[in-house]
């Protein structure tokens, strides 16, 4: 499912910037971390005179400073390729620094949470801090010795259009449910989950074609919500669910319209009807029969994910006219659409 939302207006960082404001720049799981505080110019012009001003003052490079790491590539490059993967490192870097909007400073990555009104702050949307488990950034991270060339930890999340998320996966077979390939599936669903971090999501969401959902919502992530959103959207915090082969059944025609996001449709909202009840039997993770009673927030949840398994999008489900991005979530809703909330 979508990410917790950080939308337009106030956010709340999740885990709190150190007291030192210093530039953090992510490279495949490394931070260069100049040891001072970032002065004015191009990025480059920043941590060199950053590292000048230590080697000024016969201090010793702080961590992996960013000049030391200049030094480690190799010298057989050529200068033409090592200003070739520099442009390329400070091209990964310059959306993906965090701005503290107290200070105006730079701060380490830290998701964001929005706190609008129902603007669906079940989903968080840290577009700062998007994954560099690409094969760019990879290679970046090694050509500037920041370890050996390698495959990412994580599978990355497919995004809308790959043919995987818009066709039906296929059942797991009850022999192959115990096997070390399906649980790694598990396991690698439910850290890209949290690392997004998201409610729920789909094994097609990392490009899995088998019927398999993970959701999780907890009670950190609902205390950054409105008291007035949680009790309209009937959210309560629930433990991680593993389910095989789901098949979701419908308990009331009761219906509620929120707005929902996706991390394969990423920095949209539309507002999607949801039944308010449902009923999902299916296998643990184990293979043990469990059936699953939901209301509110975790039935919309298990709705969601189920669509994925049948190639189904929330955008193919949305109301047009509610189709937006997150930064004009906290825009009104054009005339004609319908109120939020339970539908009576």
């Amino acid at each position: 499912m979508g990410r917790l939302a950080n939308l337009k207006g106030p956010s709340i960082a999740l885990e709190k910037p150190k007291a030192s404001p210093v530039a953090v720049l992510p490279i495949s799981g490394f931070d260069l971390r100049p040891p001072t505080k970032l002065p004015s110019g191009s990025i480059c012009e920043q941590l060199k005179s950053s590292e000048n001003q230590r080697k000024g003052k016969g201090q010793k490079p702080i961590g992996l400073g960013f000049i030391p790491v200049l030094r480690h590539i190799s010298p057989s490059f050529h200068k033409a390729e090592r200003a070739a993967a520099m442009k390329a490192l400070f091209r990964l870097n310059l959306g993906l620094l965090a701005t503290s909007r107290a200070g105006k400073c730079l701060i380490p990555p830290a998701p964001l949470i929005s706190i609008s009104k129902f603007g669906n702050s079940s989903y968080l949307d840290s577009r700062a801090h998007k994954s560099l488990s690409s094969s760019a950034a990879a290679r970046a991270g090694w050509i500037l010795g920041l370890g050996q060339k390698k495959k990412p930890v994580l599978p990355e999340i497919v995004k809308a259009g790959d043919p995987v998320l818009h066709e039906p996966a296929r059942e797991v077979e009850p022999g192959e449910i115990g096997s070390e390939r399906i649980q790694k599936i598990i396991d690698d669903m439910v850290k890209v989950m949290r690392v997004a971090p998201g409610v729920g999501l789909a094994a097609p969401q990392i490009g899995i074609p088998l019927r398999i959902i993970v959701l999780e919502d907890t009670q950190e992530y609902i205390s950054y919500a409105p008291e007035e959103e949680i009790k309209a959207q009937d959210r309560r915090p629930f433990d991680l669910l593993v389910i095989l082969n789901p098949k979701l059944k419908k308990k009331t025609n009761k219906t509620a319209l929120f707005f929902e996001g996706c991390l394969s449709v990423d920095g949209f909202r539309a507002v999607v009807e949801r039944n308010l009840e449902v009923e999902v039997a299916g296998l643990s993770r184990d293979g043990a029969p469990i059936k699953v009673e939901a209301s509110g927030w975790q039935a919309r949840i298990l709705q969601h994910e189920c669509d994925h398994l049948d190639g189904t999008l929330y955008v193919d489900k949305m109301m047009p006219r509610t189709f937006r991005t997150v930064d004009n979530l906290d825009l009104p809703l054009a005339d004609g659409c319908p109120k939020l909330g339970v539908r009576k």
